[in-house]
């Protein structure tokens, strides 16, 4: 659970590369179109309708550097629900204020551009002359293919791509079945009203760089994605939790929130697998961190002002951007 936990707070692009292939949905769905009545004393329609409160109360960090350099720290969850919008006004204000919005990567322009999807896919391609079906269990191929079938989605092209691609797909489809959208994911939404607005976005990584990191996974570690995705599919415990986690988000609680990020395997768990755990938390988690916290300070010694999302687990925790920039003697401020 903490690999799937992950993935959903840290990594922005196969989630949505794997569902999305139309652009992010507004957070707000615009008004229908009615025909005209007649104005009346009694009816009158020249007023505008009311905007819908905003219910949730999401975590926002705000660091301020010497020279006047501002950056906002707002943790993303990759897929969303319609609780999670409008958001607050704290949220908006921080953002309009902001000179520019930084994402982990713009997923929207990639989807326009053919042939950076298409380097990116080959990354994702075996390139030994082998298939899948060579380097996982039969037993978990089995399963995977199984699962694809069910969702319409599978073809013995996939047989060509590298586990981890498969763990996304599968991924994907429990999110989908249960009804979390990625088109309304954090990011995906900050990132459509950017380009409506023409404000300028920034990337704090690259496409290129993600697909080039879940491809340089072990062979025993992508196996292992794998099964956990097959393990949670359908699974109602998965369900409840990533509920939990998507409540947690909404109301802001803090407590909840490090509890997923801060879950520990099982004393039980073997060894060759927690080898495998530690490979994803340093590639996913550690590393990341730093380069992220390195990315703000530049920001933070200059005076631009930057609105920066990232996945939740980039700006929670032990070792995440609002430790790390207190470590670095700056003060970070919760606005909520």
């Amino acid at each position: 659970m903490k690999k799937l936990i992950a993935l959903l707070l840290a990594l922005a692009l196969l989630l949505s590369m794997a569902a999305c292939t139309s652009p992010a949905a507004d957070p707000v769905p615009e008004e229908k179109e009615t025909e005209s009545t007649e104005v009346t004393a009694e009816k009158p329609t020249d007023l505008e309708p009311e905007p819908p409160a905003a219910t949730s109360t999401p975590l926002l960090y705000k660091v301020t550097g010497e020279n006047g350099g501002t950056v906002w720290l707002f943790g993303s969850i990759h897929v969303g629900i319609e609780e999670m919008y409008p958001f607050p006004a704290y949220v908006l204000d921080a953002y309009n204020e902001a000179d520019a919005l930084a994402v982990e990567c713009d997923v929207i322009a990639l989807q326009k551009d053919m042939a950076l999807m298409t380097e990116l896919v080959q990354m994702m391609l075996y390139t030994d002359g082998t298939t899948i079906s060579d380097n996982i269990s039969p037993e978990l191929y089995e399963a995977a293919v199984k699962i694809l079938e069910e969702n319409n989605s599978y073809m013995k092209a996939l047989d060509y791509y590298l586990p981890v691609m498969w763990y996304s797909t599968i991924e994907n489809f429990t999110y989908a079945n249960a009804g979390y959208d990625s088109d309304i994911g954090i990011d995906m939404t900050l990132l459509s009203m950017a380009k409506a607005e023409d404000k300028p976005i920034l990337e704090v990584e690259s496409a290129k760089f993600q697909y080039e990191m879940l491809a340089s996974f072990s062979p025993e570690l992508q196996e292992l994605l794998l099964q956990e995705s097959v393990d949670a599919y359908g699974s109602e415990e998965n369900l409840e939790a990533l509920d939990s986690l998507l409540t947690a988000w909404c109301q802001g609680d803090l407590d909840a929130l490090l509890e997923y990020l801060n879950e520990e395997p099982d004393s039980d768990t073997d060894p060759e697998e927690l080898k495998l755990i530690e490979e994803f938390n340093t590639a996913m988690e550690t590393n990341r961190n730093i380069a992220m916290a390195d990315y703000a300070e530049e920001i933070l010694n200059s005076n631009d002002r930057v609105f920066i999302c990232v996945g939740m687990a980039h700006i929670l925790g032990d070792g995440a951007m609002v430790d790390l920039l207190q470590q670095r003697g700056y003060t970070v401020e919760r606005i909520q």
